[in-house]
């Protein structure tokens, strides 16, 4: 199953962050789906939320673009360390580049084996 491949698990508990109308989003969440696990949707990105349902719900896969990653770097670090993330196995990140900055401040933040990365070439190259 390609689920398991991008990391989710069985059973797991994955936060869709995006709109369903869109392919990320919508795509890895019916790949979560298919492995039995539970769809936590967000109806608006906000950092603060993100964070606290991750939380509630011990959320082990999450799907980002960079700009959701910085909004959540960006929030006061009492409130971004403040939350119990230790469910968190997978931040599954893709959509645009994401600075290289903010992908070690994640890094060092979470830990190596959490931060993944897809590079996809659907847009073409000048």
């Amino acid at each position: 199953m390609t689920a398991l491949a991008f990391g989710m698990v069985e059973d797991g508990v994955h936060l869709a962050t995006g709109p369903l109308y869109h392919n990320g989003p919508l795509s890895f969440s019916v790949g979560g789906l298919l492995v039995g696990n539970h769809i936590v949707i967000m109806e608006r990105f906000d950092a603060t939320r993100c964070l606290a349902l991750i939380e509630e719900h011990h959320v082990d896969w999450m799907y980002a673009v960079p700009t959701m990653m910085q909004r959540i770097w960006k929030l006061p670090d009492e409130e971004r360390t403040r939350h119990d993330l230790s469910s968190l196995n997978v931040v599954f990140h893709l959509a645009a580049p994401c600075p290289d900055w903010l992908k070690r401040a994640w890094i060092e933040w979470l830990g190596p084996e959490k931060v993944w990365e897809l590079y996809a070439g659907t847009r073409r190259r000048p």
